[in-house]
This record gives structure tokens, sequence and C-alpha cells, in this order.
């Protein structure tokens, strides 16, 4: 999301001083492609040297011959202000910049930023005192850092509307996962983690050899040369809930030219954009693609960027091929500079095989009250939590069934998550916007099933009408504001991904309470029998205790998604009527309210399937501390035993998904 305006930090650092002329290491006088070492923007180039960061002005940029390398912002690594405390950096290993703004990565695994004050460790929102130092996920492939700041000044929709970049502009950091097809994002003001993904070119199933990215473009090369582009941050892409969005053809026009300000908070439209294939390089018979790429913002609008990528020429001679982007046709480049046998693709690339995460899942319909309504089944042929749209197909008996599709967008929070794909018991929240089909729109009511008709229909391109949280095994689909810990009605859609587990009724997200048995089987068995009652009934109390704190989560959650709605509504009216002229804040009210029902019906019905679905498993544990704390060591032994020996049973009947 957002993150406001830095003054130019490396102009100031040519202002500190360049030290003295021996101490200048031996750097290249320019570089045109980014490597983890190295990063090429249009006003300046970043390198690494012992551990710290050089910088000068790109010298075929607007600051040309303002300075020679010298150490960024006097120092070359992260340092506290006078208001700002940092985590000291001993060394930086890698860097990504783009226009005048850095991400470094310490060599203990840090990434720090440079923000309006200098550096910070801080990933999260301050405001909130919720912040916390970021490490890459684990086997990062590869990393980049984009920000789409003033110099690009506005970006365009899918319908040609123009927005200004406004006060804050827009910073996202992107992991390339270590499969090739995952790209893991991060962004100042969402939770400091990296659970969030983008959907990566053909539903994720390409595998990526290197990923670049400028002012929220995306650009990505394979190991055969294929070549692809997107346009996507979380303030385009309907996640953030400070700007209002609208789909198809409920999108306005609105004709304010992005040069001005006031075209910031004009409606934007959805879905975003897809991935877009490059036309292919030709290298001829003595040419090759190498792995280092590039892309540079160089003007106004999502079309200035120029793409690059290193190689050899037609002759054999190295350099790098360029082209903007929307260009038909890839130029090249001689520059002279040696290219590592290691930095070029091979020339008759392997076979690659993929992973398809597009899971199958199909499921039912039940209310509020756990009853499901029979003779309706509910498919998602290709149920993907990191790629809208979701295909749903509505079963309603023979003949009667129509596709629908669930347009998706992260459910914004500052909570610290996991990726679902890394953790099988994490959960993701999504906003969803359900498109119908024409024929079920423009049939009449009385032909239709009440549940069309009544709570299906009502919601057609209504944005962010419906709240899904979802593992890799389950999902629920719930109209947003429905108040499901209020007793309201909480009829909602389950899918579930394994066909053994599509007729059951019992949940299969797994809370934290599961964690009880892992602290159990912490305990030392030999430890005294004094020890052991004491830790036992530690434990107890605390998983009270954390059921105690989602009971009352819960009903926050449940009282913010029927409460703040309407007082954001008051609110923006009451500064509406009150102001003598527009208070530019009082829109923000009016677009957080639209945004509203669906985050807190997420985080409520998320908090609702925990509480339900943790019962069993709190109360199995407790069952068993207080067997283990009461019970003579022998009886617990033979009883012990024989629930193992029932469990193996069981285990052994299962079936298998």
């Amino acid at each position: 999301m957002s993150t406001r305006h830095l003054p130019a930090i490396a102009i100031l650092a040519s202002a500190i001083g360049t030290g003295a002329a021996d101490s200048v290491p031996p750097l290249p006088d320019r570089f045109f492609v980014n490597t983890p070492t190295r990063s090429v923007t249009r006003h300046y180039l970043y390198a690494i040297h012992d551990g710290r960061i050089w910088t000068k002005a790109n010298p075929e940029g607007p600051y040309a011959g303002r300075d020679d390398w010298h150490l960024f912002m006097g120092t070359g690594l992260p340092f506290a202000s006078e208001d700002k405390p940092v985590q000291p950096a001993r060394a930086i290993v890698e860097l990504s910049a783009d226009d005048q703004w850095l991400v470094a990565l310490s060599d203990q695994g840090y990434l720090y930023r440079t923000d309006e004050h200098g550096w910070t460790h801080e990933w999260g929102l301050p405001q909130l005192g919720l912040t916390s130092l970021l490490r890459l996920p684990a086997g990062t492939r590869g990393w980049a850092f984009s920000n789409r700041h003033r110099n690009v000044e506005y970006y365009e929709d899918p319908y040609g509307n123009q927005f200004n970049w406004g006060r804050s502009g827009c910073t996202t950091l992107l992991a390339l996962k270590a499969d090739g097809q995952q790209i893991a994002y991060s962004d100042p003001w969402v939770s400091p983690d990296f659970s969030r993904q983008i959907c990566g070119p053909r539903r994720g199933r390409v595998r990526i050899e290197s990923l670049a990215g400028s002012a929220s473009t995306l650009f990505a090369l394979t190991a055969a040369g294929d070549l692809y582009t997107r346009f996507y941050d979380y303030d385009s892409d309907g996640s953030t809930p400070m700007f209002r969005f609208r789909y198809f053809e409920r999108v306005e026009r609105h004709g304010v030219p992005g040069s001005d300000p006031r075209s910031e908070l004009r409606t934007r439209g959805l879905p975003p954009p897809d991935w877009v294939e490059q036309p292919a390089i030709a290298v001829g018979p003595r040419g090759r693609l190498g792995r280092n790429i590039a892309i540079v913002q160089n003007g106004k609008g999502n079309a200035a960027r120029e793409l690059r990528v290193q190689g050899l020429g037609p002759d054999g001679r190295p350099g790098y091929y360029f082209k903007q982007l929307e260009d038909p046709i890839w130029r090249f480049r001689v520059t002279g500079e040696a290219i590592a046998e290691t930095d070029l693709l091979p020339r008759r690339p392997p076979p690659v095989v993929t992973v398809n995460r597009d899971r199958a899942a199909a499921g039912f319909v039940v209310d509020g009250h756990g009853n499901r309504r029979h003779g309706i089944r509910v498919e998602a042929p290709d149920l993907n939590l990191n790629c809208s749209p979701l295909r749903l197909r509505f079963c309603f008996g023979p003949g009667r069934e129509f596709e629908a599709l669930l347009h998706t967008a992260d459910a914004w929070t500052v909570f610290a998550l996991s990726d679902p794909e890394d953790d099988p018991d994490a959960y993701r929240m999504l906003k969803g916007t359900l498109q119908l089909p024409a024929e079920v729109m423009a049939a009449a009511p009385e032909t239709l099933d009440p549940l069309i008709a009544r709570w299906l229909r009502p919601t057609h391109l209504d944005p962010f009408a419906w709240a899904l949280v979802a593992n890799q095994r389950e999902a629920h689909l719930l109209r947003a504001g429905a108040g499901v810990m209020l007793g309201r009605d909480a009829t909602r859609i389950v899918l579930r991904t394994a066909a053994s587990e599509r007729g059951r009724s019992r949940i299969a997200l797994r809370p934290y309470t599961a964690a009880a048995a892992r602290l159990l089987a912490d305990l030392r068995p030999d430890a005294p029998a004094a020890e052991r009652r004491a830790r036992l009934r530690a434990t107890r109390e605390a998983l009270r205790r954390q059921r105690a704190d989602s009971e009352r989560h819960g009903l926050a959650f449940a009282l913010l998604e029927r409460a703040l709605q309407p007082t954001l509504w008051l609110i923006a009216t009451g500064d509406a009527i009150g102001a003598e002229k527009l208070d530019p804040q009082w829109p923000w009210y009016l677009i957080l309210a639209e945004h509203w029902p669906a985050l807190m019906t997420a985080n409520a019905l998320a908090t609702m399937l925990f509480l339900d679905q943790s019962a069993a498993d709190y109360d199995a544990a407790l069952a068993q501390i207080a067997r283990l704390v009461e019970e003579p060591p022998g009886l617990q032994r033979r009883r012990d035993r024989l629930e193992d020996s029932h469990g193996s049973q069981d285990r052994a009947q299962a079936p298998v998904p």
C-alpha cells in the first residue's frame, strides 16, 4: 500500500560527501541490469562492496555527471536517526532499488528500507504499534522492490481511467519462492509478513527464473526465455480499504487526468489486468539470453517502463536487449560487459515440471444453525487462494445449474499471518465480488430457487459483498455483513478439496488450540510428579485463557461488523455538511464504510469457525490434562496404551483422500 514521499536521499548523500578518492572501490562506471548486489534506476546506480552500499547518479539519467561513487547516505549501512531507532546491521548482502528508494538485506536476514525519515527496519503499521522485523521467505529464489511514486505520477485502470499517485504512492516488496512459481509479496501498510501471493503467469503454472519490478509493473523471465509483465499492487487490485472500486459495466469513466490530485479518490475499475506475454527475443545463432534483467520506470503512466534482458547479441557480443513496455520489437545494445557463463540461460533448457495449485473442490450450502440445504450442490473446479476469479458451479437438480465467478481480493489486516501454501493450518481471508451469468440476472424471480433470488442475485457485481475464509483443504463463503456472531443469518457455502471430506459436517480448518497436543508432548515423562502437575495445570489455564480471548475477539469483530459501518457513514455525512468546504479527509470515511462489512465478516467468520471446530480439540486436551493430573501413573500408562492402540486402528481404517 502507501508510503509518503521520501526526499531524494541519494541526492542528500552526494552532499554528505564521497570520501577520499583512494577509498572508492573499483566499481564500473555504469551497468544496465540488476543483480543481487547491483540495482539500476533511471536516476541512480546502487552497488554493494565489502558489505556496504555505494551509489552514484546514473550517467545516462537526469542527474548525469553530478557525482561519482560514494557511500549511500554517508555510511553505506542502515543507521538510526534522532527520532527513529534502527536495528543495527553489520553488513548488507543484497539490495533492490526503484525510483529513489531502496530495500537492503542484511547478513542477519533482516530487510531494511528507506522512508521519509531515512532508514527503518519496521514493517507494518507504526500508527497502531503493529510493526516488526521482516525476513524473506525461506529458500527465496530472488526478490525485487517496486515503488510507484510521483515520478510516474499516475496509473491507469483497465478502463483507461487515470489515478494520481496522491500523497503516498505505493510500495511493493516481491519475493520469488524456491519453486519459481509462487510470488509472495509484502507492503509497509499490511501485516509484516509474506503471507500474500500474486498469481503468477497462467495461474501460477509458469516457473520463473528471474523477477524484477518497477512502479508496480512486474517483469518475469523463464529459463526458456519467455517473458511476462503484469501491472499489480495492493492499491489497484481491490485489496486496500482506502479506495473505492467497481467491476465491469459499473465502472465510471471519470475523465479526470492523472496529473490532477483529485483523481486519486475517483472510483477504480476492476478486475485488475492479467499477465501479458511479451514478444519473444530473436537472438540469432550466436546470441543468448542472460538471467539478469531490469525494468526501469522512465516517464508517466503505465506504459513508461523500459524492459532489459542481459545477453549476447546476434553477433555474440555482450550487452542487453531492451524495449519499451508496449513496443513490439526488441533491440540490442552492445555494452562490452563480460557475462559469466553461469549468468546465461542454457541454449536448450531442460523440461520443466510445474505444480498446478488449482484444486477441485465441492460442497454444499449450510444455514446459520448448521443445517445443510439438501438438493443444492456447489462445485469449485479451480479453487486457488492466490488466483482470481474462482469459478462456482451451482447445481439445483438435473438440468438446473449455472456457473458464476467470484472475483477475490485480500481482506486487509495488520495482524501477522502465515502463507497457507507453507503452513497447512494457516488460512486466508478474502473479499469477494460475485458475477452471475446473464441468464440468471434476466430470469423472472418466481422461476428461480429462493436461494438464488434472495441470497445470490442481490449481490451481483456488488463490490466485496462476500467474505471468504479458506486454506488448502476447505473454504467457507459468507455474505458480508451477515452478523455471524450475533445470531443473524449465517448461511454459507462450504467447499472441500478432499472427496472423502465433502459429506462430513466436521470442519477441517485447524485452530491454534490444536497446539495443545504439542504443549503436552513437550512434558518430559521422567519429570517429578509435582513438576508435571504444575506444568499441566499451567497448560490447562493457558488453554482456558486462549479460548476466552477467542470468544472476546469474536464478539468484538461482530460488534465492529454491525456498528462501525453506520458510524463511518455518520462521520462522513457530518463532515460533509458541517464543513464550509469539503475536508480532504472525509471521503476516506465513506470509502472505509464500503469495505468494512467484508473485512469484519471475514474476521468474524474465521473466529466463529475456530470456536466451533476448536471445541473438540480443546475439550480433549483438557480431558487429557485432567487425567494426567488426577490419575495415578500406572493408570495413566494403561490408558495411554489403550488409546494408542485405538488410534492406530482408526488411522488404518481412515479413507485416503
